[in-house]
């Protein structure tokens, strides 16, 4: 009996990662539910799915729900082995919803109307979904294991999203109620093209470096601020 309450003994550190996890998925939950309500959102809810903002949230909160699992068995059960593999899908899954972040705070906030930026769908999935993830892997997560390149592999969601973008915009799908056939205003070819540089602004291949080095700036970054916060704690 001693030895079972003794393991359900949960430390501040455990519970501070649950509260983390759970808010992040709470957070997630919210915005997506009132998303798909079409509440306060701009965009057909039917089409929701096509917009890497929805897709990262969703990835992230499912890898959350997974490790929030581990967290509560560890506090009833003592200390659980994540599979270091998870733990890499969990890395790479934070480098999309924090380039979520950066992306929507620095280039789409600006051109968003103030009824979306102050409503709780936006301030959920672009704002404190990402920023309890990027706590939560920073912080409770064990650090990975990393090699020189794995903070190529933060790159492979948005190379995926960006072919599935451009795949679903020749083929004519519309990303939004006016037929817009691209999800962000940076992929738009047909007005910025692909090389050009004019008043329309820089072509898409331009901003398809910058995001890459955006993201891979992000993943590296990610990994060296983990390993030196679990350092600093000892």
């Amino acid at each position: 009996m001693k030895k079972e309450n003794a393991s359900m003994k949960i430390s501040r550190f455990q519970r501070n990662s649950i509260i983390v996890k759970s808010l992040g998925i709470l957070f997630g939950a919210i915005g997506l539910g009132l998303s798909f309500l079409g509440i306060n959102s701009y965009i057909d809810p039917s089409h929701l799915l096509l917009f890497f903002t929805i897709q990262s949230n969703i990835w992230i909160m499912v890898t959350m729900a997974i490790f929030l699992v581990y967290a509560i068995l560890e506090v009833k059960r003592g200390p659980q082995k994540v599979p270091h593999a998870l733990r890499v899908i969990k890395y790479v899954f934070t480098v999309s919803i924090t380039l979520t972040f950066i992306v929507f705070a620095l280039l789409l906030s600006p051109w968003m109307p103030l009824s979306y930026l102050a409503s709780p769908s936006n301030i959920c999935i672009h704002f404190l979904a990402p920023m309890m993830a990027m706590i939560d892997f920073l912080v409770y997560d064990q650090p990975i294991q990393a090699k020189k390149t794995t903070f190529l592999w933060g790159a492979i969601p948005p190379l995926y999203y960006l072919a599935f973008a451009l795949i679903c915009s020749f083929s004519g799908v519309a990303f939004y109620p006016d037929g817009t056939t691209v999800p962000y205003f940076f992929l738009n070819y047909e007005t910025l093209g692909w090389f050009r540089i004019g008043p329309e602004g820089v072509g898409v291949v331009y901003w398809f470096f910058l995001l890459c080095g955006m993201v891979l700036i992000i993943g590296w970054g990610s990994i060296k601020i983990q390993a030196r916060v679990h350092k600093s704690k000892g």
